[in-house]
This record gives structure tokens, sequence and C-alpha cells, in this order.
């Protein structure tokens, strides 16, 4: 289960939303473009009552309403050093097989 409190301290203990655009974080997200070899890429950070896009590769949205559907909720207590990657992608060919 997730402590609320205590994931929305450690998000604001980073003191990243937001702030400008990072090139280091902007590097990450290019990165995984490349890795993932996928046409959009973005960081988001969900705050209390939104989901913030510190960088974005393929996307022009910097910010939504928060509704968190259970897909976009974190599945552990996220630290500085967690890293999440969601892809909601149609079913491939292969997958019906």
């Amino acid at each position: 289960m997730i402590d609320e409190a205590r994931r929305q301290a450690a998000l604001d203990s980073l003191n990243v939303l937001y702030t400008p655009p990072d090139e280091r974080v902007d590097r990450i997200t290019r990165l995984a473009q490349e890795i993932f070899g996928v046409p959009m890429v973005s960081v988001n950070l969900i705050d209390r009552d939104r989901q913030w896009s510190k960088s974005s590769v393929g996307l022009d949205v910097t910010n939504v309403p928060a509704r968190r559907p259970s897909a976009a909720r974190p599945s552990t207590t996220p630290t500085p050093s967690s890293l999440r990657i969601c892809s909601r992608t149609a079913p491939s060919a292969r997958a019906s097989t």
C-alpha cells in the first residue's frame, strides 16, 4: 500500500516541481526514446493534484490533472533513486497468437 503523505514528502524534497527544463533530465528522456525505440517519452511527476511533465520528447504537454488511473499510480513508495517505466501501447500481432 502507498503511504501518500510519504510519497508526496519525498517528491517535495526533490524541489523539482514546476522548475525550468533541465538538460540532464532531457538527456535521460532522449536516451529512453532511443533505447526503447518509441516516438514519445515523458518523465512525469505526480503532485497532489496534477501530473507534471519534467521532460518530454514527441509530446507538447506540460501538466494535466492527476486523476490517477490505477496504471499511473506508483506501485511502491518512490525514492529519489527510483524509476518507473509505464507503457501504453496497442497489443502486437504476436501477443494474439
